[in-house]
């Protein structure tokens, strides 16, 4: 027997399976070294399963199956696995063995192990053949029956991956500069989607990149990949591939080796996808468990493959090049269309997002101003607080008036105004922030410019907030400086003609604000007046946008005047704002600022009038409740459109407060279903919508009044007192003086504190006034603010006008 088994094809062997399942081998033929690259000595001194010890991983859990079944039922044991051999070589070998059962119990099992590895390939190469057959018909059959890249890509990706028994196939279409995206991804369910794992374009670029050059050159193999010749073809590019059967020993570069191991490849093959002679992307199969042997056929099924994508790719843009001409036109026209109506959507929906936190701001402001229990300093806050408010409103109002003017539907709005206090607002606005940069603030108005003008005051803030932003922006160190004068008081040669006004007493204010900045180079000033244009150092600016000063210039040019600019690159500009206006005799005070027009109550009734608020934000619920409820009146409040309909026909109010965006019924569905039912009932519209269409849509759906958050508390009491036809009782709301204010104080200060005010004040002695001021208690910080900035405009006539009544009543 022993020299029959050295002539045999195989390994002959005995396996001895005892009934406690100790396995041993009693003859093993010296055929084991070369064929399982174990000696027979070592398999026949060993225990258990040593004789499969070489077996693939992957093929143990077969064997022991196997194994156990024959044993079970006695039966001949048949089993096939791959062996590794040293040097990582591959081959499979097949067992046929036959059970012998011992007195004892024992099994004892002679078989033959052959090499059945030419069979395995060529059953292999078969089947692979005849599944690339079915793939490539797969491809075709999917190209003539849709042009759907998308759709083609995927099929694709999955039948690859299905059919190689990988872990992961990709479809890698680059851009113009090389860097690209994943179109298709088809991924075993153990492993997560590369398109999940928000790779950088940048590391793929570096990466494939490196392919790239080697799936393109056309003279000269790459020592570092395993390309080759089809068929013993002349080299070509498109028949290139980059094979890898195990990424840890193919001298990757580090950088690029830990990129493989984050998206967890282990091995993968790289086929091009060419349109014309351009690479277009690349199709990549990945094995993630662990290195595989990439093999010749499945090479070519991806070679095969990459040509009909190619195919694919062409038709699809040929026809999506002929579509795009047909539908160029339609498209354009609609685009447009929607462009315009989603600008005016996005406007009115900012427009309500922004106003309803405005309405509380500004709302519970005006509710703690008029609280008297709080002190001066509070209430300075409190004005700070609702200045701010109010320019920010302001900003949004002149957001939606941008809408019109591509429109040309721009329009003035003018009213008698206090110039110097828009002047002075301003540079409160700013003076802190040219403080925080260390730049100087300075304004000088010339005495020869009216106080009250008449014209659009909201433009004119506009623009003077455009222009200072901008100076403040752009200058570093230094200053910036406001100088305000009339053209009409103040000559000069090569003065630009104004446009005439109908007033017989035009003004033409002449506004210059000069920097101290880097400046503006010659060739980009008049590109800074474009649109959505920029100069190199607007571009560095993180909050510019590049549109207020052309929005300046049309704002300056609509009310009949212009800006212009000069610079100097290095050491400032100077933009200078000329407008005409028309002085105005007086200025009204604002409503809330009158004596006797604050409202604390009304005529007593026979009922206390019932308000039903409708209302969907809980803020702007409870602040109207709270005003209307410290005036005397009854509310009740409903935060949804279907709900109000039930309360209205119970509670029967007397007047409806209606918010136009309500969950479930909009408002205006709400006002026309209590208008078919009731025509009397006033309804007031509360609504953070502000243009005209929404106002118009109100009053067309029943609604006897608009008004937009935010509101002033003094108009809406007044339009409900309107509505139902109320007698108010107004209390004094009259400011104290600061010659009042001054009085008060005047025992905690100084007693030559008047006379010094008025020398200082006639001497114009700005620093002398400064030290002065800060003889005032801290009682006093309100009133040190106001005088301080009397002091900052320069008008010593004031100071010395508080000072000399002080003396006088003293």
């Amino acid at each position: 027997m022993l020299d029959l088994s050295h002539h045999l094809p195989g390994v002959l062997y005995q396996l001895e399976l005892t009934p406690t399942g100790e396995i041993t081998f009693p003859y093993v033929s010296p055929a084991s070294a070369e064929l399982l690259g174990i000696t027979s000595e070592v398999l026949m001194a060993s225990q258990g399963f040593a004789l499969f010890a070489t077996a693939h991983p992957d093929d143990l859990a077969s064997i022991q199956a196997t194994l156990g079944a024959a044993t079970q039922d006695r039966c001949p044991w048949q089993a096939a696995w791959r062996v590794l051999m040293p040097g990582g070589k591959l081959h499979w070998v097949q067992t046929q063995a036959r059970p012998e059962q011992q007195p004892d119990g024992t099994l004892l099992w002679h078989g033959l192990i052959t090499d059945i590895t030419t069979q395995k390939e060529a059953e292999s190469a078969l089947a692979i053949a005849a599944e690339r057959e079915r793939l490539i018909h797969y491809a075709i059959e999917g190209i003539r029956h849709s042009l759907e890249l998308e759709h083609i890509f995927s099929a694709m990706t999955q039948a690859v991956r299905e059919q190689l028994q990988c872990d992961r196939t990709i479809i890698y279409r680059f851009s113009s500069d090389w860097s690209g995206e994943i179109v298709a991804e088809s991924v075993a369910p153990t492993w997560q989607p590369l398109s999940d794992q928000l790779l950088p374009n940048e590391q793929f670029y570096q990466i494939e990149n490196c392919n790239l050059a080697t799936l393109i050159q056309k003279s000269e193999r790459i020592t570092d990949t395993h390309l080759q010749a089809i068929q013993g073809q002349a080299f070509q590019s498109r028949y290139d591939y980059r094979c890898v059967d195990d990424v840890s020993v193919a001298g990757f570069t580090d950088c690029y080796y830990q990129f493989l191991l984050r998206v967890q490849a282990k091995a993968y093959v790289i086929v091009p996808i060419f349109v014309g002679p351009a690479l277009w992307g690349l199709v990549g199969v990945y094995q993630n468990t662990g290195p595989r042997m990439w093999q010749q056929p499945e090479i070519t099924m991806l070679l095969h493959l990459s040509a009909q994508l190619t195919i694919a790719i062409q038709q699809a843009y040929v026809l999506d090049y002929t579509r795009k001409q047909a539908e160029d036109l339609q498209r354009a026209k609609e685009a447009a269309d929607a462009a315009n109506a989603a600008k005016s959507q996005f406007l009115a929906n900012m427009s309500h997002e922004l106003r309803t936190p405005l309405n509380a701001i500004l709302g519970f402001t005006q509710l703690l101003n008029a609280d008297p229990s709080l002190g001066r300093t509070q209430k300075h806050y409190l004005e700070i607080v609702n200045q701010s408010g109010e320019h920010l409103l302001m900003l949004i109002n002149d957001v939606l008036e941008l809408s019109k003017i591509e429109a040309g539907r721009v329009s003035l709005n003018c009213h008698d105004f206090d110039f110097y206090q828009l002047i002075d607002n301003l540079k409160s606005l700013f003076y802190l922030r040219a403080q925080e940069q260390g730049i100087v603030l300075r304004v000088i108005i010339d005495p020869a410019v009216p106080h009250h003008l008449h014209g659009d005051e909201r433009k004119l803030r506009q623009i003077l907030i455009n222009l200072l932003g901008n100076a403040l922006k752009f200058t570093t160190q230094g200053k910036v400086e406001l100088r305000v004068c009339d053209q009409a008081t103040s000559p000069q040669e090569n003065r630009p003609p104004m446009p005439s006004l109908t007033s017989p007493h035009p003004h033409h204010l002449q506004l210059s604000i000069t920097d101290t900045g880097c400046g503006i180079p010659p060739t980009a000033l008049e590109a800074i007046f474009e649109a959505f244009t920029q100069t190199a150092t607007g571009q560095k600016t993180p909050d510019s946008t590049g549109l207020g000063l052309p929005i300046s210039r049309q704002f300056a040019q609509l009310m009949g005047g212009d800006i212009t600019v000069t610079s100097t690159p290095g050491q400032g500009s100077c933009f200078t704002l000329t407008l005409p206006f028309t002085a105005a005799s007086s200025c009204p005070l604002p409503l809330q600022g009158r004596p006797g027009h604050t409202i604390i109550g009304f005529q007593e009734l026979p009922q206390r009038p019932r308000i039903l608020v409708v209302d969907d934000e809980p803020d702007g619920q409870f602040l109207v409740t709270y005003l209307l409820e410290s005036i005397g009146f009854e509310v009740l409040c409903c935060s949804d459109g279907t709900g109000v309909l039930a309360l209205w026909s119970t509670w029967q109010p007397h007047l409806v407060l209606l918010d136009i965006q309500l969950p479930g019924m909009d408002g205006l569905q709400v006002a026309a279903k209590i208008r078919q039912q009731d025509p009397d009932t006033p309804i007031i519209a509360l609504t953070a919508f502000a243009f005209e269409s929404d106002r118009q849509a109100a009053l067309a759906a029943g609604c006897n009044g608009f008004l937009s958050k935010p509101f002033q508390s003094q108009t809406l009491l007044q339009s409900i007192g309107q509505h139902l036809k109320l007698d108010y009782i107004y209390g004094d709301s009259r400011p104290q003086s600061p010659i009042d204010i001054i009085a008060e104080l005047q025992p905690q200060m100084p007693t030559d504190w008047p006379a010094a005010l008025r020398e200082a004040a006639e001497q114009c002695n700005e620093q002398e006034i400064r030290r002065l001021l800060q003889y005032l208690p801290a009682e006093g910080e309100e009133l040190h603010h106001h005088l301080l900035k009397i002091v900052e405009n320069y008008d010593f006539d004031q100071i010395l006008a508080i000072a000399q009544s002080l003396l006088t009543d003293g």
